[in-house]
């Protein structure tokens, strides 16, 4: 098992950009000097880069645990005012986890019985 590590750091990356984006529009209007709340943010997209094939492969390894696991962790730190929209995320999020679930095992379909 590769765990979620990697996954967490991705997901934190655009939890931070959506936070400092809901922030910067929350006045209707868009400043120049507000660009300056995005450098941390900016700052950590090579890491994500960086291990893009460490994401990849625990994607293709997520097991029921981790999925609950990142569903929790999303849960806990996606906190935005409109409680509508943020339980639309969540949902979202819980099926295309599913989604990536199911295309796991129709692969496993797709190979021979041992």
């Amino acid at each position: 098992m590769f765990g979620i590590t990697n996954i967490k750091a991705m997901i934190a990356v655009a939890l931070g950009f959506s936070r400092e984006l809901m922030n910067t529009f929350q006045d209707g209007k868009f400043q120049m000097s507000e660009l300056f709340n995005f450098i941390d943010d900016f700052a950590k997209i090579p890491e994500v880069v960086k291990s893009w094939p460490a994401i990849k492969k625990e994607f293709n390894d997520l097991d029921n645990t981790e999925r609950q696991e990142l569903l929790k962790y999303f849960a806990a730190e996606f906190d935005i005012p409109n409680d509508k929209i943020e339980a639309f995320v969540e949902a979202a999020l819980q099926n295309a986890i599913s989604l990536v679930s199911l295309v796991e095992q129709w692969k496993d379909l797709k190979k021979p019985a041992a």
